[in-house]
């Protein structure tokens, strides 16, 4: 892919030290860094915020470091984000009344496919965090991209 004509605006040899770039801001200054600098300084042309996570998520599990030094870097893309709409809406209605404009603000902000250094940051935190609860509760490995495996599989509700 990085070697195709359809991104003559970049050269190769360029598109290749960007991408290296990026795996060195997420060595250095993690997950959200790094997707920031793939949005910006760091862009490939055509390639957008759903391969940002997953080249980020490969990268990340090949960087040596302790567990819970930082957010790992999971992925997010479309199948992922409607599934964050999903869990959104389920947790406002368990959590007692909530408003129609509650509901419209999940969809805003999970629906689109451009998704900022923010929100990818939000998603990563929120992984994480759930990744703790379930194995301080229910005994789980604490990696956070099995809350991401999970969003992937699970069923809209």
């Amino acid at each position: 892919m990085l070697q195709c004509d359809c991104h003559s605006q970049v050269p190769s040899e360029q598109r290749q030290q960007r991408l290296a770039s990026a795996v060195s801001i997420l060595d250095d200054y993690g997950p959200v860094a790094a997707y920031r600098a793939l949005r910006d300084g760091c862009r490939v042309p055509h390639l957008g915020p759903a391969f940002f996570s997953k080249f980020l998520y490969f990268a990340d599990a090949s960087i040596n470091r302790k567990a819970g030094d930082r957010v790992a870097a999971i992925i997010l893309d479309q199948t992922t984000a409607r599934r964050m709409i999903s869990v959104s809406r389920e947790y406002l209605r368990a959590s007692g009344p909530h408003s129609s404009a509650q509901h419209e603000a999940i969809t805003w902000v999970w629906h689109r496919s451009n998704w900022s250094g923010h929100r990818y940051g939000i998603y990563c935190e929120w992984a994480s965090r759930c990744a703790k609860y379930m194995a301080e509760v229910h005994g789980w490995p604490r990696e956070a991209d099995l809350i991401e495996l999970a969003l992937f599989k699970m069923t809209d509700f």
